[in-house]
């Protein structure tokens, strides 16, 4: 919390016989009471090779998948695999947190798949 940003990578696998044309990654990040975490969430541009803004959604209230934006097709045995940069607040209090990936289906946002990391914003 409130160090250097963060960067890691998010891989979406196509594990299935079933060819997806426009899958979409959807990072979100939550923690506390509230389901909120105070922070920025920045997505790689390999074509541009600069950071751009991502839209993060808060934990509480609304549905995160339709959030999930720019889909690309993934073939069966195929990875899409999206670097991010997360950069947390001093604002945060020390609390756990649970940071989640999800892969849903364009149009729609319809969920394909999610996975949860459990961690624990420290203060120092």
């Amino acid at each position: 919390m409130g160090s250097a940003p963060v960067q890691f990578q998010a891989v979406i696998r196509n594990g299935t016989a079933v060819d997806y044309p426009s899958v979409a990654p959807v990072f979100q990040i939550v923690g506390g009471p509230a389901n909120h975490l105070n922070a920025t969430l920045q997505q790689y541009d390999p074509a541009s090779r600069t950071w751009q803004n991502a839209t993060m959604p808060e934990g509480d209230g609304a549905n995160p998948l339709t959030f999930a934006k720019q889909g690309k097709d993934l073939a069966p045995g195929q990875t899409l695999t999206v670097t991010y940069r997360l950069t947390v607040s001093t604002q945060n209090p020390a609390e756990p947190t649970a940071a989640v990936l999800y892969a849903a289906a364009l149009p729609g946002g319809t969920q394909l798949a999610a996975t949860t990391i459990r961690g624990r914003i420290t203060v120092s």
